[in-house]
């Protein structure tokens, strides 16, 4: 009797176990097909931003909107703020930022953040940083942004979220901007997950950024240097136009001097004698000299003005 009720239990066993083994399997794959499902959404992310990066021809505050407002749409956090560094400025300005709540026409682009208030944390080695929005005051907010109480009041209940995540942005080792992501969960809630989404993101969004403030300052450096080429142009054509006056007028005077030099060393005004002719001679071959040396000027004003115009003639070679 007890070897058949023996006989009866294992093949029970062995069917529990197998289901079990099926429900821990299951649940793996689950687990897995979550993790790639999140993995995918990031990367996908990751590509729109890229793309927007590579199509972008806007300026850098229409470029960090566009990012913000695409990484709302294409996540599930509830705020997404970017804060830039402008080449040779000492603060950080909010260039864009997006949310998931209706916050109507909260204007917030005036914020900025001086970088001498927050040195210590921002050159330090802390790539991000969690704050728990209880801990922080109305005034304490309002001193960081530079802005009112009650605006930052009126921001506080338009967005309405306990804790934010301050990630650094950097390019090159050098700080950029800052990205501040908004979570309705306090700080202690939020996931290993986010925070590696968030650094991920940050990565693509410091070299997006440095890429666009590289190429607006080399767009700054090349319009200063079109004016500064406009002004030696116009200098040159200066300069062009004085010496074409200047060798005319040079040369109306010598041709009188020379015109009387070579009526006296032909007589007209008389007799000379030798020492007289002489000298007269000497005057003549300077004002001679002179003469070449003016048309010289004026083929130069003519090479340099499209004007020059070489005659042909014949020549016993």
């Amino acid at each position: 009797m007890e070897k058949a009720k023996a006989r009866l239990k294992r093949p029970f066993g062995k069917k529990k176990q197998l289901e079990l083994d099926m429900a821990e399997l299951s649940q793996q794959m689950y687990k897995r097909n979550l993790e790639m499902a999140e993995t995918n959404q990031t990367l996908s992310l990751l590509r729109s931003i890229d793309n927007l990066v590579l199509e972008s021809h806007d300026e850098l505050s229409v470029l960090c909107q566009n990012i913000t407002t695409t990484v709302i749409e294409h996540s599930t956090y509830p705020l997404i703020a970017i804060m830039a560094n402008p080449p040779h400025k000492d603060f950080l300005e909010l260039l864009g930022w997006a949310t998931s709540f209706q916050a109507g026409n909260t204007e917030v682009d005036r914020y900025r953040v001086e970088l001498d208030d927050h040195s210590d944390w921002l050159v330090s080695p802390e790539r991000s940083t969690l704050i728990d929005l209880k801990t922080l005051s109305n005034e304490t907010i309002a001193h960081i942004l530079h802005d009112s109480v009650d605006d930052v009041v009126a921001l506080r209940h338009a967005i309405p979220v306990q804790s934010i995540m301050l990630v650094k942005l950097l390019a090159r080792h050098r700080l950029v901007g800052l990205m501040i992501v908004g979570f309705t969960q306090e700080v202690a809630a939020i996931s290993e997950k986010d925070k590696s989404v968030t650094d991920r993101l940050s990565e693509a969004i410091g070299i997006a950024l440095d890429n666009k403030l590289l190429f607006e300052e080399n767009q700054q450096v090349l319009r200063q240097l079109q004016k500064t080429n406009e002004k030696l142009k116009a200098l040159d054509e200066t300069k062009d136009e004085f010496i074409s006056m200047a060798s005319h007028q040079l040369r109306t005077p010598l041709t009188s001097v020379k015109g009387y030099l070579s009526m006296v060393l032909e007589g007209d005004a008389g007799k000379t004698n030798e020492m007289q002719r002489k000298l007269l001679d000497q005057a003549f071959i300077s004002s001679q000299r002179m003469v070449y040396l003016i048309a010289d000027l004026l083929n130069v004003s003519r090479l340099r003005t499209g004007k020059f115009v070489v005659e042909s003639v014949p020549t016993n070679l």
